[in-house]
């Protein structure tokens, strides 16, 4: 008997006692059911299965990429998909129809710019049209499927000069010219808007900030791992940081409710980011604008080095409101954006 069969008939099996006790933690245990998650590897996705296996409310992940996950886990069903293949879309309806698959996480995005990723465009677009067939082909067969966590991130609002000091999720979303990074996360929500507004799908949508912790190839880690730091002359932008704790924190949320809609997700405060390279001990090494951007693009080009975006992410404000999260998520990150950055420059 396959797994899928076994939790079938395990779930088809009626209750043999009657302690309610017993029946309750029944009940809890299948309150999340299965969950299927796309891109299992990298930081997020890592503490993410951590926090799902040891949730007895969760019975099965279905685990859905390239390559299976580095470490056995107990509640883990791999499924070799890559979503860039025509044939994907189909793939992944019959695993999650096959699986009995009630929440859809999807995590095959990018968390930071990769130099040379040419395939990157198309994982992030073409990869998420085809998770979205699949999913409707299980909305139109009537599965439990129920509702997709995705994590973007807040860079979607571009950093500008006129932007208000602090950006609602009301916003509209930018992407800088040459920024494909940014303009893929922007095309990946612009298509789970027109598939909530087609299918009725509830859809949680995460934008958070840079995030630091484990991560070391973060957005962050980038910018505070350089030495000397490149800034633009004369500027000196609020920036937030979120602890990658606290990002796991709110995706497991996210999964256990239903929440539909976008979500900014920071660090509670501030810093200038001239007292993000002091606490990270980097010297700064502050340029004309003329230089510092053809610098930044050929040292991202040639060494990767940088953080593979526009050098007006460290030159304009782009700080977001959290307040809708914390409202209507409960989120309430358990580090501020200086606690976050003493905690990387203390390692």
């Amino acid at each position: 008997m396959t797994a899928a069969e076994t939790a079938q008939a395990a779930r088809s099996e009626p209750a043999t006692s009657a302690d309610p006790k017993r029946r309750g933690r029944r009940r809890r245990r299948r309150a999340g059911g299965v969950v299927a998650i796309t891109g299992i590897h990298g930081v997020l996705a890592s503490g993410l299965l951590r926090r799902l296996e040891e949730d007895d409310r969760y019975e099965r992940l279905v685990l859905l990429d390239v390559r299976a996950p580095s470490k056995p886990l107990r509640k883990a069903v791999f499924h070799k998909i890559d979503l860039t293949e025509p044939v994907a879309d189909a793939m992944v309806a019959d695993v999650l129809r096959r699986e009995q698959v009630e929440t859809v996480v999807h995590l095959a995005l990018r968390a930071a710019p990769r130099p040379l990723a040419e395939d990157a465009h198309e994982l992030e677009t073409v990869g998420t049209m085809y998770l979205l067939n699949g999913v409707a082909d299980c909305i139109a067969r009537g599965t439990p499927l129920g509702k997709l966590v995705t994590v973007t991130t807040t860079m979607v609002y571009g950093a500008d000069a006129r932007n208000p000091n602090f950006l609602t999720e009301d916003h509209a979303l930018w992407a800088h010219p040459g920024s494909g990074f940014v303009r893929d996360k922007i095309e990946v929500e612009a298509q789970l808007a027109e598939f909530r507004a087609e299918q009725g799908l509830p859809i949680c949508v995460l934008r958070p900030c840079w995030t630091l912790g484990g991560g070391r190839a973060s957005m962050a880690a980038r910018l505070l791992g350089q030495s000397p730091a490149l800034s633009v002359m004369g500027f000196d932008p609020l920036l937030q940081l979120l602890h990658d704790d606290d990002l796991q924190d709110i995706v497991k949320r996210a999964i256990d409710r239903t929440y539909d809609g976008a979500f900014n997700l920071a660090g509670g405060g501030v810093l200038p980011l001239s007292a993000l390279f002091r606490i990270a001990g980097r010297p700064v090494l502050p340029l004309p604008g003329p230089i510092v951007y053809p610098l930044a693009s050929a040292l991202w080009r040639s060494y990767g080095i940088g953080t593979g975006v526009s050098m007006d992410f460290v030159r304009h404000l782009w700080v977001a409101d959290s307040e809708r999260a914390a409202h209507e998520l409960g989120f309430s990150p358990r580090y501020s954006t200086r606690e976050v950055a003493e905690s990387y420059g203390a390692h």
